[in-house]
């Protein structure tokens, strides 16, 4: 049986709230992976810090998406499950899905820790700012600084499950 490491899921959206009484769910799927939560497929819900997986056994998109998930087919067990995030496992997602999301969707890079590109750290990402020339990252530093770093491509050497390892001009840290 192969283990599920932390890093290999990808959080897609969040429950919304129970829709009806027969077990039907509201959720949010970001917009890249909402063509994937089909009939069959399998989507995670963290219960007790564990992610379990949830059969999707139906999905109707119209102004808000609807799902049912095989064994939430009561109005109570869903209930703590509100705004609980759905995640799915990166090996289920279309490599040009994970491409796309991990370009245009920097809050997964919130919480990594920043490295210089000798491995030196250098804080962790605190948040995302949105400047109106480029994203920065805000990083609180080991002496409880926060340090902004712009988020652009030519400075990121790569990004790996737990840090982000930076190529930076002296003197921007």
């Amino acid at each position: 049986m192969k283990m599920l490491h932390e890093k290999t899921f990808i959080e897609i959206g969040f429950v919304r709230k129970a829709y009806g009484f027969e077990g039907a769910i509201k959720v949010v799927i970001q917009e890249p992976f909402i063509e994937g939560i089909v009939e069959g497929c399998f989507i995670f819900l963290d219960i007790d810090g564990c992610k379990i997986p949830f059969e999707v056994t139906s999905i109707q998109e119209n102004k808000d998406t609807i799902a049912k998930f095989h064994f939430l087919n009561e109005r109570e067990k869903i209930l703590p499950f509100h705004q609980a995030p759905i995640y799915r496992l990166k090996e289920d997602l279309p490599a040009d899905i994970e491409e796309h999301y991990r370009k245009n969707n920097t809050a997964m890079f919130v919480g990594l820790q920043v490295c210089r590109a000798n491995g030196d750290p250098m804080g962790q990402i605190e948040r995302i700012d949105e400047y109106p020339q480029q994203q920065m990252a805000v990083v609180l530093t080991e002496t409880g600084e926060q340090k902004l770093i712009p988020l652009v491509d030519a400075f990121i050497i790569r990004v790996e499950p737990d840090r982000i390892i930076m190529d930076l001009p002296e003197g921007l840290v």
